[in-house]
């Protein structure tokens, strides 16, 4: 393709038919476009590249777009509803033709014919790659300031005898940043492209190499272009980034290994021996199970539970972890399950942390949708434990953000001040437990499947 010979013929119809900055603009972008995509007879240039080529509007640049079509310089047909920049070059050597340029007659007499050439061109061994030419003539020098426009010293000087130096000195400039900006622009989105990959590549979750989904490939999401080449995304229907989100939300609410799975529908209630127990038991599990078909409304008011019983191991506890599942699994809420112990012993951590600070640990105790605090008071009740358990429930209170406590205590006997007491008192529906240790049953029950065990292997 002789690139010279077109933009030649290019000013020469502009000289006789002057032409807006806007149409200028646009008509090399295209043009660069066109030799950025081969010379195949129809190529697509996205309004949205456009755009950043020439610092047009969307409006500007269909205005000059339709200008250029009319005066024969350009052709562009429409996809559907939405139009697309697909400029034909057909339209380009119409304009060559019109300008009677004989010497464009030899490289581009219409779209077909430059299209089957180029083509020709293609099937043969390209003598000329990775060659320098023999007849130093053909050399083709780079030119402006990035120098992408590549002239031979012959062009160079044809060019300058017939447009004068400063109007070939400007056209090579502004060729020759055309090009820098779509550089700059491919590789942003590639560089976009990829950070996008990796990321979804560290997301826990992601399926195996053997079982791919064949239409996300184990990214959990599908991508495709509309007619102007921008980019849209959806979650995949495999689910695969559902199970993510599920995951990171379990593994941020740190629930105990051994509650890891209980559910309220497996919460048993055989295990209690005493009659009183089973009783209350059953009371207890109606009231969680009114709270949760409550939900909204005990978020709205900020209501949460406080399990009590003065027995430990009578099932608090493995209660709280049931209700921590099924707020994440089924109502996709952040739940976060900490012992009070353990939270003391983060706070003092953090004071000598570098990567974390009290108060932001704090504030992220005090902002999670759920917290779940469990074996409230069995930590020493200093002075300043009393002032961040504080400043967590009243962050929480002031929020109406529930918080679910476990307790060995009633609240009368909590050795807390008033201001923490009330907050719970106000903002919690107290729950009394069973005062039997599930615990012992259970040892019981695998003492005896022990002895059983041993007695068969006997026999």
């Amino acid at each position: 393709m002789n690139y010279i010979a077109i933009i030649n013929s290019f000013w020469d119809s502009a000289t006789t038919n002057p032409l807006s900055t806007g149409q200028v603009s646009l008509y090399f972008a295209l043009l660069h476009v066109c030799n950025r995509s081969n010379w195949t007879e129809w190529f697509q240039a996205p309004n949205q590249v456009l755009s950043v080529l020439t610092g047009m509007s969307r409006s500007g640049i269909l205005k000059a777009r339709n200008e250029l079509k009319q005066r024969g310089l350009i052709d562009f047909r429409e996809r559907g509803t939405k139009t697309t920049a697909n400029s034909k070059q057909a339209g380009m050597q119409d304009g060559v033709q019109n300008s009677n340029q004989n010497s464009m007659q030899d490289g581009v007499q219409n779209s077909s014919t430059l299209y089957k050439h180029k083509q020709k061109q293609n099937n043969k061994k390209d003598t000329n790659v990775s060659k320098e030419p023999t007849d130093p003539s053909k050399v083709k020098h780079k030119h402006g300031e990035y120098g992408h426009v590549l002239l031979t010293d012959q062009e160079l000087e044809k060019l300058t005898s017939e447009y004068g130096t400063s109007l070939t000195t400007d056209a090579v400039r502004y060729l020759d940043e055309y090009v820098e900006k779509v550089d700059a622009l491919e590789k942003m989105i590639s560089r976009i492209r990829t950070e996008r990959q990796e990321t979804i590549l560290k997301m826990p979750g992601k399926i195996s190499q053997g079982s791919e989904c064949s239409e996300c490939h184990g990214t959990g999401w599908v991508y495709w272009r509309d007619a102007e080449g921008i980019e849209y995304g959806r979650r995949c229907e495999c689910g695969l980034v559902e199970r993510q989100i599920m995951e990171r939300k379990l593994s941020f609410a740190n629930l105990p290994e051994a509650f890891a799975d209980m559910e309220l529908n497996t919460f048993c209630l055989d295990v209690y021996r005493k009659e009183d127990s089973r009783k209350t038991i059953r009371q207890a599990c109606s009231a969680v199970k009114y709270y949760l078909d409550n939900l909204n409304d005990m978020r709205s008011a900020g209501m949460g539970l406080y399990l009590y019983s003065d027995t430990k191991g009578s099932g608090k506890t493995r209660m709280a972890a049931s209700i921590a599942n099924e707020l994440i699994k089924k109502y996709r809420m952040q739940v976060k399950f900490a012992g009070s112990v353990q939270i003391v012993n983060e706070i003092k951590a953090s004071w000598s942390s570098r990567d974390e600070n009290e108060s932001s640990l704090l504030s992220a105790l005090a902002s999670v949708d759920v917290l779940v605090i469990d074996d409230f008071g069995a930590e020493v009740p200093k002075d300043w434990i009393g002032e961040r358990f504080y400043a967590i429930i009243n962050g929480r209170y002031q929020d109406k953000l529930p918080t679910i406590f476990t307790s060995n205590s009633n609240l009368e006997d909590l050795r807390y001040d008033e201001r923490i007491v009330n907050r719970i008192k106000e903002r919690t529906y107290q729950i009394p437990f069973p005062e039997e240790s599930i615990r012992d049953v259970i040892a019981a029950e695998n003492r005896k499947a022990l002895i059983s065990g041993i007695q068969k292997m006997r026999r």
